[in-house]
């Protein structure tokens, strides 16, 4: 995988037997980029992460969001997307989730420090 560029559009990104995904057109074989932000290849398959706008969740993706409300069910989470993100508490009860509290308390003291 690589990561590490930032790409302005109309930068060409990578030239060959690539799959074009996210903020990337194919222009002949050449990939181009469409936006602001730094470029992902992994496995032929080519993605800018946009600097601004907003996110478009993948399978897998570990997001960090605000949770905007809740029921006894479940929590919605805003996860600067499209979409609203949805907790299910059966993801939460029953499980040992200290490790995840632990991370968020973390977080908390970074925030509350800087």
């Amino acid at each position: 995988m690589s990561k590490n560029q930032f790409v302005i559009p109309g930068d060409v990104i990578v030239t060959g037997s690539y799959t074009p995904e996210q903020n990337v057109i194919l222009n002949d074989d050449k990939v181009v980029s469409t936006s602001i932000g730094f470029y992902e290849i992994e496995d032929n398959r080519v993605s800018v992460i946009p600097l601004t706008g907003l996110y478009t969740p993948k399978i897998d993706d570990l997001i960090i969001g605000k949770v905007v409300s809740h029921s006894s069910l479940s929590w919605d989470v805003d996860i600067n997307s499209y979409y609203t993100g949805m907790l299910p508490a059966s993801d939460i009860f029953g499980r040992d989730y200290h490790y995840y509290l632990s991370l968020v308390r973390i977080w908390e003291k970074l925030i509350l420090e800087n």
